[in-house]
């Protein structure tokens, strides 16, 4: 088993690409509930939580270049499958096991 050098380590958390890696999923994760609550908000119409992931997905895709819709996309895409997830009630059972 290799061995964790900490400088190694703490250069990688000092990184400027690292965090904005980060960052823009985090940004693809946020993107659908801000879409949803737009949507919903006005009455226009109720769809899944999970569509709003796709529609992020397929929106990043189309609107962005290069990482930005890599990382935003796979934000996006965690979030269908998070709401996915606790639709059929995976996300519960796991929770309830580590309890």
């Amino acid at each position: 088993m290799a061995e964790m050098d900490i400088d190694d380590e703490i250069d990688r958390l000092v990184n400027f690409d690292h965090w904005e890696t980060v960052i823009l999923v985090a940004v693809g994760f946020i993107l659908p509930m801000l879409i949803k609550n737009t949507i919903e908000g006005r009455g226009l119409f109720d769809l899944p939580d999970e569509a709003y992931g796709v529609i992020t997905m397929l929106a990043t895709g189309f609107l962005l270049d290069g990482d930005y819709r890599v990382y935003s996309g796979m934000g996006a895409g965690v979030y269908s499958v998070d709401k996915f997830l606790a639709r059929i009630g995976v996300k519960s059972t796991l929770q309830n096991m580590g309890a």
